[in-house]
């Protein structure tokens, strides 16, 4: 009987674990590497703090400012290294992005950092050699309250046995390890604070890194760069009720950019029909806010395509016949258990 009782609980285990199991597929990126190269810059007069690592200028209308760069070569090989003018976005993590320049940006953007600078140079340096390069910047004749803010972004050209040597294949992944660093530059024409305007764009459903999620476009309508923001918000039906509860404790923004800010949510709550986001940022020391809302609809199509790509499924949301018979196995066995436990202890 004892034995019984064993087999009985071990089903009953491995029937609960294969319904909780679910296979998942990782890929791991292992970056080994270091620059041969180091940079840093050189300020001007218009630099205003000269204790930071980045060019923070203070200039005026027309002026045409030039950004120096010390470029070493640490290897004993001789090196060539792109360096490329990028203006400052915002990335899907909530962080000023330096190197991407595949960003979006606001219609409203007043000036592009990378549309005013000296383009693109290739720097070639014997080994251990150190050259300085210089990149100019015209400011517009119109004066503008706000900052212009961007990059030099330096990358190593490599040859086509080096780009095979920094390419790892995992299965049937294909993982190129690229390595890059940059020096920021902020650039104002005044000294004058810029008041920030915020809007919301789209806002739907989406698979944000396989997770069903609420994704919203955030627009900084102003050409003010920020950080250590915070964000909250919900989501109601048509019916009024809350769906869903949405946070950041802490983003940033580069002026004129948008943030597209994803937080997972539970799609058997997002059904077919009309929403409602509203949202309200914070400042640093929460002492200013601004409330944002914005109405939207999910389509049966839609929340159907996204469901088969998050979760693997064209389905409906829930297969209540395997459940119910799951359930019903599930409820035979454990009435079994109980049924011979109690027979044992009568015996007894």
């Amino acid at each position: 009987m004892s034995k019984m009782i064993k087999k009985t609980v071990m089903l009953l285990v491995s029937l609960v674990c294969l319904i909780a199991t679910k296979q998942m597929v990782f890929a791991e990126q292992e970056a080994e590497g270091m620059l041969s190269y180091i940079v840093e810059p050189i300020f001007s007069e218009t630099q205003v703090n000269p204790n930071v690592s980045y060019f923070d200028l203070l200039s005026r209308p027309g002026n045409v400012e030039e950004f120096k760069m010390k470029i070493s070569n640490t290897s004993n090989h001789p090196i060539k290294v792109n360096v490329t003018p990028y203006t400052a976005r915002t990335a899907t993590s909530g962080t000023v992005d330096y190197m991407d320049d595949n960003l979006p940006l606001t219609k409203n953007l007043p000036v592009e950092f990378s549309t005013i600078v000296s383009k693109k140079q290739t720097v070639s340096l014997k080994k251990f050699e150190e050259k300085v390069i210089t990149f100019e910047m015209t400011l517009p004749e119109k004066e503008f309250d706000g900052s212009i803010v961007g990059s030099f972004v330096f990358q190593e050209e490599k040859s086509s046995d080096e780009k095979e040597k920094d390419t790892n294949k995992k299965g049937n992944i294909i993982i190129k390890n690229v390595f890059s660093t940059y020096i920021a530059a902020i650039v104002r024409e005044t000294d004058v604070v810029t008041n920030l305007e915020f809007e919301l764009g789209k806002v739907g459903i989406s698979n944000n890194s396989g997770s069903f999620s609420l994704t919203s476009e955030i627009k900084n309508m102003s050409p003010k760069l920020f950080s250590d923001y915070s964000l909250e918000g919900s989501v109601t039906n048509k019916k009024g009720e809350k769906v869903a509860d949405i946070k950041n404790k802490s983003f940033a923004m580069a002026p004129n950019s948008i943030f597209n800010f994803s937080s997972a949510v539970d799609p058997n709550k997002f059904v077919t029909g009309n929403y409602e986001l509203k949202m309200r940022i914070y400042n640093k020391n929460k002492t200013e806010h601004w409330d944002l809302s914005k109405k939207f609809s999910v389509t049966r199509k839609e929340r159907e395509a996204i469901i088969e790509e998050t979760y693997g499924e064209v389905k409906s949301d829930i297969n209540w016949l395997l459940i119910i018979l799951l359930g019903s196995i599930i409820v035979i066995l454990i009435t079994i258990l109980i049924y011979l436990i109690v027979k044992r202890k009568n015996n007894d």
